[in-house]
């Protein structure tokens, strides 16, 4: 029985190494023209993103906002990029007092919609965005669509992270997912991957609220007897390189320092760990993105520096050419497998 474990942090500094050495060790370069979260990990269970998700940095164009009036009988307010936090500060008492909806959106594909839950029911507003999925088509598909349902007072206003639900579009091609499931493997998810493959090709699932409970939920289903996949998403999901990217790396690695010799004791003889981060940043305008990746297990070549591989599909192929499966998707197999 094999198990790979691939654990998806936040923005890790290129040179960081953690202080349990990995066995193996890689530079993983990005070649999704989209470089959002959601294309990071398609590509890194194989599936390249040639075409850019599209963004709106001026907000959802008119036409659409107007249908998307008419249908759930709501004005929006906002309607343009703004921080998940600072758009509560901002509007959350405008919101509260008129019924309006909050719409706004980030640099990523995303639209995002709030409401307070005494002021529209969470039920409501899950409706609301599932008419936004039906209606952003064609040029308007953006990644993803998000309700934020939130709680509290003017000024003390908080999202229920538990109640938030993501509509994403399904990946436009056969990711490794697929892939093992279609070979009668399990495929686990913590965090956000479920949404991020809009359920495709995963056999059982957990969502998390955060770090700390991503690990704990990761760290129960390793210790199931399984055959396959645990795909798990630790990251907080906020831009990471806002202020100063070297004190927000050196915390990210902090964090996984502190944590590993935890996953380690849960790994058995024939588990693979594979460790990378979701985002990442370029000293200069133009460079390649680059992703570390750390890799651990009694059946990884001890000692081996992958160096600079092209392409976050290669953990992806090496995975399944570690669970025996026959279908390639496209990547480097990485030179770590005994």
């Amino acid at each position: 029985m094999k198990r790979a474990i691939l654990v998806v942090l936040d923005g890790i500094r290129p040179n960081d190494i953690p202080k349990i050495a990995p066995d193996a060790v890689a530079s993983l370069q990005e070649l999704s023209s989209d470089h959002s979260s959601i294309a990071v990990f398609w590509e890194l269970a194989g599936l390249v993103s040639r075409t850019p998700m599209p963004t709106f940095p001026n907000g959802f164009p008119k036409r659409f906002i107007k249908k998307f009036e008419e249908a759930t009988g709501h004005h929006v307010i906002v309607n343009r990029p703004y921080s998940g936090s600072q758009v509560l500060d901002d509007f959350g008492g405008v919101h509260t007092r008129s019924g309006d909806l909050i719409l706004f959106t980030s640099q990523e594909s995303v639209f995002q919609l709030a409401a307070h839950e005494k002021v529209v029911p969470v039920e409501d507003l899950y409706k609301y965005c599932e008419i936004a999925r039906k209606l952003l088509f064609g040029k308007l598909l953006v990644g993803q669509v998000i309700a934020r349902p939130f709680t509290g007072d003017f000024g003390h206003y908080e999202y229920i992270e538990e109640k938030r639900h993501v509509y994403s579009m399904e990946p436009s091609g056969r990711t490794m997912l697929d892939a093992l499931k279609d070979d009668d493997l399990d495929v686990f998810s913590v965090g956000k991957v479920i949404d991020i493959f809009a359920a495709r090709g995963i056999t059982d699932f957990e969502r998390s609220d955060g770090f700390q409970d991503g690990l704990e939920k990761t760290l129960r289903f390793m210790e199931y007897d399984f055959n396959g996949l645990l795909f798990s998403d630790l990251s907080r999901g906020e831009a990471l390189w806002k202020g100063d990217p070297v004190k927000t790396g050196r915390k990210n690695m902090e964090a996984l320092d502190e944590n590993l010799p935890k996953l380690l004791k849960e790994l058995k003889d024939e588990d693979v760990l594979f460790v990378t981060s979701r985002s990442t940043f370029s000293m200069k305008e133009g460079a390649n993105r680059c992703h570390p990746l750390f890799m651990y297990g009694k059946n990884i070549v001890h000692g081996q520096n992958c160096g600079d591989v092209q392409g976050l599909n290669g953990v992806s192929a090496t995975i399944m050419k570690y669970l025996g499966v026959k279908e390639r998707l496209g990547g480097p197999v990485l030179p770590v497998l005994k």
